[in-house]
């Protein structure tokens, strides 16, 4: 993997919004990319704590920026705070995959890719043997490797229906949030058995239409003890969904929601 650590001389800032947790990716990239008067490329968004960051190398875009620090209201007509200061090169662009890893992480993808089915198996990525032959720690909870990996999807796959991360050890969804513009198309994906905790973390990819959401062996399961307070969490977060699913404490001890816990929401 590429690093490029040479402090702000690419002309990198840090912008902030405190509370940003409240909002959701799309809306906070739009409302700001809407009333900002220089363009710019979000990089690198993530939620930090109870506030959303993200990365832009443009000084123009910057200064900008600062310029519309509490102009843009939400729904309760708060002010949204935007604070912008001078970053070091993000992470995952420090990190970011070369092109022979880049090659290498689309070949292994590849072989576990089921076009049929239109499916795409990554479980326990980070342990595919061809990966480790090369060297290549593909740890989904970093964002640079999520970026790649949703990179690969979407120039190679970009009809993709069913996608497998279970057994990542995903305690966190901000690179997954990216594949409701990278890949619209999924209907079923599979988070069975990972380390997501709160349910907030299922808001950054609330733009999916999915139909099967597969939560069997994450710690958040236990906030949903019955099919209701599951559906009603949907419902009052607004989820684009087709289909939703029931989420027990207890599910039973196949890998998938039972077929009959799927029910259409009206």
């Amino acid at each position: 993997m590429e690093n490029k650590q040479d402090g702000n001389s690419g002309g990198w800032f840090r912008v902030t919004i405190p509370y940003g947790i409240k909002y959701n990716k799309t809306w906070i990239i739009n409302s700001i990319q809407s009333h900002c008067s220089v363009p710019f490329t979000v990089v690198d968004f993530h939620y930090l704590k109870d506030g959303a960051q993200f990365f832009i190398q443009d000084a123009c875009a910057a200064s900008a920026l600062k310029d519309i620090n509490c102009k843009i209201s939400d729904e309760e007509n708060q002010k949204l705070s935007i604070h912008v200061s001078p970053s070091a090169v993000p992470y995952s662009v420090q990190n970011k995959l070369d092109p022979e890893e880049m090659e290498q992480l689309k070949l292994t993808m590849s072989k576990h890719y089921d076009i049929s089915q239109k499916a795409l198996d990554l479980h326990k990525l980070r342990f595919d043997p061809e990966l480790m032959d090369h060297d290549m720690d593909i740890i989904l909870n970093r964002r640079n490797c999520m970026a790649a990996t949703l990179q690969v999807i979407k120039e190679n796959f970009p009809e993709l229906l069913s996608l497998n991360l279970c057994k990542n050890k995903l305690y966190q969804l901000d690179g997954l949030s990216d594949i409701v513009e990278m890949s619209p198309t999924i209907k079923s994906l599979n988070l069975s058995k990972n380390e997501v905790q709160s349910v907030w973390e299922l808001c950054k990819i609330k733009g999916l239409k999915l139909e099967e959401l597969w939560l069997k062996g994450n710690p958040l399961c236990n906030t949903f003890p019955n099919q209701y307070t599951y559906v009603r969490y949907l419902e009052d977060n607004e989820w684009d969904y087709t289909k939703a699913g029931q989420v027990f404490t207890k599910l039973k001890k196949e890998s998938k929601i039972p077929e009959e816990a799927f029910k259409q929401i009206t």
